[in-house]
C-alpha cells in the first residue's frame, strides 16, 4: 500500500470527510466513516483503491443524526497507510447504484450504454468510471447481486455502499456529476 501523507493530515481528512458526509445526510442519504488506501498491485500491476467501512457494522451503522455522524468521523480510527472518507448508504435512502467499473481490463460503460442503463444522476469514480443512481420502490429490497458483475457493472443496494461524490484523494476523486 502506498502511505499516503503525514499523520498530522489525518484531522484534515476526517473533517473533509465529515464535510462530504454532512453534505450528503442533508439531502437524506445515510453517511459513515470509511478508510481508502492505494493499493499498486491490484489488478495486474495496474493499481486501484482498497475501500473499507471503519464502523463496527459497515453501513448498517451509516446515519442522517449530524451529531452519530460526528461522533463516527470522530472514533475512526484508520491505518497509517489510509486515508479518512465518507462512505453512502443508498438502500438507506431508498436508492440502488449501478458501479460501473473501467478497469481490470473491463469496460462497463460500453456495457451499461448497450444494456440501455440510463446515463442517470450519479458522479464519476476515482478509476474513471460511475455510479449511477436510480430511485428503488419502497416495497423492493435490492440486494448487491448483479447479472452484468463479469462485465463491469456492480450493484449498491440494500446490502453495499459508495464512495461518497465530493471525495478527493492523491489517487483519484469522486465528482459528482451534473444534476
Amino acid at each position: 500500500m502506498t502511505v499516503p501523507s503525514d499523520p498530522t493530515s489525518q484531522a484534515d481528512q476526517m473533517l473533509e470527510g465529515l464535510a462530504v458526509g454532512r453534505l450528503w445526510t442533508g439531502r437524506g442519504i445515510p453517511a459513515f466513516p470509511i478508510a481508502l488506501a492505494h493499493d499498486p498491485t491490484k489488478y495486474d500491476g495496474e493499481g486501484g483503491i482498497e475501500k473499507r467501512p471503519l464502523t463496527l457494522h459497515g453501513h448498517l451503522d451509516s446515519t442522517l443524526d449530524q451529531q452519530q455522524l460526528e461522533r463516527l468521523f470522530t472514533e475512526a480510527r484508520p491505518r497509517h497507510d489510509e486515508i479518512i472518507a465518507c462512505g453512502l448508504y443508498p438502500g438507506g435512502a431508498n436508492y440502488v447504484v449501478a458501479d460501473i467499473d473501467i478497469k481490470n481490463g473491463k469496460n462497463g460503460l460500453a456495457v451499461a450504454d448497450q444494456l440501455g442503463l440510463l446515463d442517470t444522476w450519479g458522479s464519476t469514480t476515482a478509476s474513471g468510471g460511475q455510479h449511477r443512481w436510480f430511485r428503488r420502490p419502497d416495497h423492493l429490497r435490492i440486494g448487491n447481486a448483479s447479472p452484468w458483475a463479469e462485465h463491469g457493472i456492480d450493484i449498491r443496494g440494500d446490502d453495499g455502499w459508495v464512495v461518497a461524490p465530493g471525495t478527493v484523494t492523491p489517487w483519484g476523486a469522486w465528482i459528482r456529476i451534473d444534476d
